[in-house]
């Protein structure tokens, strides 16, 4: 009843954004996503997609594609989904907006509905709050075999200091089909000093407890990371705005109360190709120094043409 309630509430918001402009621009899209791990498992996501997007940001639009879920030690090795997305933005005032989607899944034996809500509220140029709710595939494919999803409600706050210090922090809740609950938190603090010119350091810690940890899925009963990061973003075309990002995470990471070494790296590019293209890019891994040297690595390239 909740599912069918939110659903509503969403698709809602997006009819009423998508009729209250009559000036509009248009916006291809083109959305990849992969990941993969060292234990078999692979997740590739394909979306092509129309938006009419409105003045300020706000934008209303219908995405098509497929998912792909691979496992190698799963009792069903692949599933493949079609995939039907509504995505929207709608600014509710100068201070708060709203962003959106709901999915629509055709598997070969599974059809799950999708979401995901959240509503931003900047409260001056220091306090940026947000909250959220989201309703996913739980992707492992040992996990899609039971047809589980995720939905996770969550919380977080952001708070600039000054131009040299900021700190953010978050809070979530997820329940799964199995009766597993999870509780997390996070805290981050980034500091920017001036001779270190488009750098930043910062210091990040994680945690996460379960009810019990299933075999379909990593869940363990208590998960701790803590990372020490440096960062550079900067802009290496201005004509363009094609701005470039890279960062190196140093950490632990402590399951069960167990520790070992925790390390991982991203980098990004984004910026105008074009008179009218944006491309949005990056690339990710993390791995840890346990015994079983696991690594999980991730990337995403979107393409946008406006006219």
């Amino acid at each position: 009843m909740v599912d069918k309630i939110l659903r509503s509430c969403i698709f809602i918001f997006m009819v009423f954004s998508f009729s209250l402009h009559a000036e509009t621009k248009h916006r291809a899209a083109a959305d990849f996503f992969f990941s993969d791990d060292t234990d078999g498992t692979e997740t590739q996501k394909y979306l092509l997609g129309y938006e009419r997007v409105f003045t300020e940001e706000q934008y209303f639009g219908v995405h098509a594609g497929v998912r792909s879920y691979h496992g190698e030690d799963a009792p069903v090795k692949d599933n493949n989904f079609d995939e039907l997305k509504l995505v929207g933005r709608k600014n509710l005032s100068q201070k708060t907006y709203l962003q959106g989607s709901i999915s629509f899944m055709d598997g070969d034996s599974w059809a799950p509905e999708l979401y995901n809500a959240t509503l931003v509220h900047t409260l001056n140029r220091k306090w940026k709050i947000d909250g959220y709710i989201d309703k996913e595939i739980l992707d492992t494919a040992s996990a899609i075999a039971k047809q589980y999803t995720i939905k996770t409600y969550g919380a977080t706050a952001d708070y600039t200091v000054n131009e040299i210090h900021a700190v953010a922090a978050g809070v979530y809740k997820q329940s799964i089909p199995d009766a597993n609950s999870r509780t997390g938190s996070l805290l981050q603090y980034t500091y920017r000093p001036a001779w270190f010119e488009d750098g930043y350091f910062r210091l990040r810690a994680k945690q996460r407890n379960s009810d019990f940890d299933p075999i379909e899925y990593f869940s363990p009963d208590s998960l701790k990371q803590k990372h020490a990061i440096v960062g550079y973003e900067s802009v290496i075309d201005q004509e363009r705005n094609i701005i470039f990002k890279a960062e190196l995470g140093q950490g632990r990471q402590i399951i069960n109360g167990v520790s070992e070494s925790a390390e991982e790296y991203i980098l990004g590019l984004r910026g105008w190709i074009g008179n009218e293209t944006y491309m949005d890019s990056y690339y990710g891994c993390t791995s840890d120094g346990g015994t079983s040297d696991y690594s999980y690595c991730y990337g995403r390239v979107v393409f946008n043409y406006l006219w």
